[in-house]
């Protein structure tokens, strides 16, 4: 009797602790997924042109915020949008990325509008929106993008896809950084960028700058443009950016510039001759575009604004850019006729 009593007493010393070890919850009060989605919605400017989160945007815009293009190792924009489900990529014969958003695709891909904090960022001369090493990511904040057309609210650039930049300001950077780059092909780069607030109002204002150099020898393309095995293989690409933006309370004004320069070598294996007197100078793309914008934010109310601004570009390019090539000359023997 006495051992019946001392097993009794173990058994409901363990017996509570195994069924109300976990507490009860009722599911009819467990936050939704959808209230879990809301609370780590981002703001988006490329929908409307002002701030809205994701779910407000009339739009479904995709964002890559700083933390991912890290944490993937993105090193243009090239790479983000190849991991953006509904965009494709395809190279151009000579070696640049082209993207495809709905079907469209054009060869200066200039059917999509690209965007930095708001202001157009394409080359002056064909329109272009470049998506390789045109511009850095390391001081990018994040990257919206919307799949569809746009040209109703940003104009004809923005038919298949519109991309907005956002770069890091005052507030977010918290001071500043230095990065160095190294890497295949020869490449090395450097990016810093600095920033600092102006008082300690919400709009007294900011200033921030930064500056990227890169060069490389690059991964040129296997087939020259006419379909030969092309020797080379190498597309030499060097890049010089710089920017200034100030903030005070109702202006906004900023400053980019833009120095890029690709080489495409190509030539094929049987003219070995032309392969070794071939330089970088004697074929190239190369551009220099000076941005300047301005705006100013003038409050009507506590949800309305008025925010008229202007925008200039500075274009040159002195590249030598084509393809020549010898016309197709036949004779039908019956006429007599020379066709070209």
């Amino acid at each position: 009797m006495k051992t019946f009593r001392t097993q009794s007493c173990l058994l409901l010393a363990l017996f509570p602790s195994a069924v109300f070890a976990d507490e009860f919850v009722d599911p009819f009060e467990e936050p939704e997924e959808w209230d879990l989605f809301a609370a780590e919605e981002r703001l988006v400017t490329v929908a409307s042109r002002y701030k809205q989160t994701t779910r407000e945007a009339p739009a479904i815009v995709t964002v890559v915020d700083h933390e991912e293009i890290r944490r993937f190792g993105y090193r243009t924009l090239a790479d983000v949008l190849q991991a953006t489900s509904g965009v494709f990529l395809s190279q151009s014969p000579e070696g640049y990325n082209i993207a495809w958003v709905r079907g469209v695709i054009q060869a200066d891909n200039n059917k999509i509008l690209l965007m930095v904090n708001g202001v157009p960022m394409y080359d002056g001369f064909y329109t272009h929106a470049w998506i390789d090493a045109y511009l850095p990511l390391d001081h990018v904040q994040q990257i919206e993008i919307i799949k569809g057309p746009g040209s109703a609210i940003y104009g004809t650039n923005a038919f298949a896809a519109v991309i907005n930049v956002v770069t890091q300001d005052a507030k977010s950077l918290q001071g500043g950084f230095v990065r160095a780059t190294s890497g295949s092909h020869s490449t090395r780069g450097a990016m810093a960028m600095v920033g600092e607030r102006l008082g300690k109002k919400k709009r007294a204002g900011a200033w921030s700058a930064y500056a990227r150099i890169l060069d490389t020898s690059g991964d040129g393309i296997e087939n020259t443009p006419k379909g030969d095995r092309d020797v080379q293989a190498q597309r030499p690409i060097s890049a010089t950016n710089a920017g200034f933006t100030l903030q005070w309370r109702g202006l906004t004004a900023r400053y980019d510039h833009v120095s890029y320069r690709a080489s495409y070598l190509t030539q094929a294996e049987e003219n070995l001759w032309q392969v070794l007197l071939e330089s970088p100078d004697e074929f190239n793309l190369s551009f220099r575009n000076d941005f300047l914008h301005a705006s100013y934010a003038i409050p009507l109310g506590n949800e309305i604004e008025i925010k008229p601004w202007i925008l200039f570009q500075d274009h040159d390019n002195p590249g030598l850019y084509g393809w020549l090539q010898e016309p197709d000359i036949s004779q039908n023997p019956d006429s007599g006729d020379v066709t070209a």
